[in-house]
């Protein structure tokens, strides 16, 4: 399978910026819930998100490990976020 990069979904990516990105590693099994695209596009998705966010300029972090510590990598990750915004305010 030959994937490439659609020019259409980096325009909306360019045009909508989050505050965070959460970004989690396929190092867990795969759950198909009906959206996503499937288990044989997983990592390239992957690395192509890790490669669009780290050429901008947005805040994101990688969540790894077990859903445990997944969950608390996220949260630690908005905590961060939050308290950076009221010392700006």
């Amino acid at each position: 399978m030959i994937l490439r990069q659609c020019l259409a979904v980096d325009a909306i990516g360019a045009a909508d910026k989050a505050d965070l990105y959460l970004i989690p590693t396929p190092d867990v099994p795969f759950v198909q819930d009906g959206f996503r695209d499937g288990e044989s596009v997983r990592s390239w998705m992957h690395a192509r998100f890790v490669e669009q966010l780290s050429e901008g300029r947005v805040n994101w972090r990688q969540l790894n490990g077990t859903y445990a510590e997944r969950l608390q990598q996220a949260e630690n990750a908005v905590t961060e976020l939050m308290s950076k915004s009221w010392e700006s305010e």
